[in-house]
């Protein structure tokens, strides 16, 4: 997920119409900073409304999600 551009994996149909406006940018450490602390600020429209409002949770989180490996295409 990191590092890639926003509601990319082709073949998912299930991005909101505000990840889908986010389609030209990435999913930076910064991106997912902000979107992890204001989704619906960060992506007006998410589905995702429940934000991460403890900043060492988000880098813990963003720490973690850096590991994971790169995204499958859907089927």
């Amino acid at each position: 997920m990191a590092d890639r551009p926003i509601a990319s994996v082709s073949g998912f149909g299930g991005y909101s119409e505000g990840l889908k406006a986010k389609s030209s940018e990435a999913w930076t450490v910064e991106n997912l900073e902000a979107f992890l602390a204001a989704p619906t600020t960060f992506a007006p429209g998410t589905r995702m409304v429940m934000a991460v409002p403890d900043p060492q949770a988000r880098a813990d989180l963003i720490a973690y999600i850096r590991t994971l490996p790169p995204a499958r295409e859907a089927r």
